[in-house]
């Protein structure tokens, strides 16, 4: 399986030299990493599709990887173990309390439905949590597929 790129798992030296570069060609348009993995990812889609696919977008494995470093356990409230259920401001917070820095809330708002393993289901719904008993609005996905 080919890894999916990150700013995480990007060079960002690579990342700094590309913004750097585009800035050149763009009358002094600077490009933040971010950016750079967004253009990195279009082209992914583009060449993709030439390939039958459709590649997920960088933010989507970037939050599977910080649920990951977080621990599965720690963030999941569901209490049916046939679905995954996190809320994106708890997830926040974990990331925040582990020193894993801000996530990408908006692009994740935008592009976790495109979560293919583990698969989308679907978002917004209030969740009474298996930990605290009260309601809390998650986004809902099926647990990843065994290999």
């Amino acid at each position: 399986m080919n890894q999916v790129k990150t700013v995480d798992t990007v060079d960002k030296m690579l990342l700094e030299r590309i913004a750097k570069e585009w800035k050149v060609y763009t009358d002094g348009y600077l490009l933040a990493p971010q950016n750079v993995m967004d253009m990195l990812h279009w082209v992914d889609v583009v060449h993709g599709r030439s390939e039958g696919h459709w590649p997920e977008h960088w933010s989507v494995q970037f939050f599977w990887d910080r649920v990951e470093k977080i621990g599965l356990e720690n963030i999941d409230v569901s209490p049916n173990p046939d679905r995954i259920a996190i809320s994106l401001s708890q997830f926040r917070d974990k990331c925040r309390a582990n020193g894993l820095g801000d996530p990408p809330i908006n692009l994740l708002r935008t592009y976790l439905k495109e979560s293919k393993d583990p698969a989308y289901i679907e978002n917004n719904i209030p969740v009474k949590s298996r930990r605290s008993g009260k309601r809390v609005v998650c986004w809902l996905f099926h647990p990843k597929k065994e290999e």
